[in-house]
């Protein structure tokens, strides 16, 4: 977990330490517009069983955070790439996301850009069961193909910064046992927005 965090967080500034480069460059220089940001997030997990209650399904929320980067090639269209780790109540299970796609974006005025996305990716489920003391335990980390469907609003503070209002995304594990799992994620969250020679905010 926090050699995922550490390489997430050197990733992200990998990426903005270029693109803050880039900012000093004149506009016919940059192609793209850009945001990188993180998000905390809720979940209904879709995992049936409580590890304390086989016989009931899980209606506990899962808790966590994500990242995301937006880069908008043209006024309506961009990639994103996102991640999500969303944690059950015993601290040991979890549903760890990454994923990339397209995304088409609405620009309503200076300030509100709803957006809606499908994405392709991999997920990492962590398995758990309780040990002879009672506590939870890992028994399993194993990886799904996942697809995701979603959309959301941000909203343009300022130049430099964007607030991810609302996001919603559906999510369909393929091949879980004893059939896919469709966690549905709500995300709220803070961007830096680096600006770009297409800017759909302007």
């Amino acid at each position: 977990m926090k050699s995922v965090c550490n390489t997430i967080l050197a990733v992200s500034l990998f990426v903005a330490s270029h693109l803050a480069n880039a900012q000093a460059l004149p506009p016919a220089s940059r192609v793209a517009d850009v945001q990188v940001g993180g998000t905390f997030s809720t979940a209904n997990p879709d995992y049936t069983q409580d590890l304390y209650n086989l016989s009931e399904p899980n209606t506990n929320r899962w808790y966590g955070y994500g990242a995301y980067a937006d880069i908008d090639f043209m006024h309506h269209f961009g990639v994103e790439f996102n991640f999500h780790n969303l944690a059950g109540s015993d601290g040991v299970q979890y549903e760890r996301t990454y994923q990339i796609g397209g995304r088409y974006l609405y620009p309503v005025g200076y300030r509100f850009v709803p957006y809606a996305r499908a994405m392709v990716g991999r997920g990492i489920f962590n398995f758990a069961a309780e040990n002879s003391s009672g506590q939870a335990q890992e028994i399993a980390n194993i990886g799904y193909n996942t697809t995701s469907f979603g959309g959301g609003l941000d909203f343009h503070l300022n130049s430099a910064w964007n607030i991810r209002v609302f996001d919603y995304e559906y999510q369909r594990w393929s091949n879980f046992p004893p059939k896919s799992l469709d966690p549905q994620v709500i995300s709220f969250g803070i961007a830096y927005h680096f600006h770009g020679s297409i800017n759909p905010l302007q």
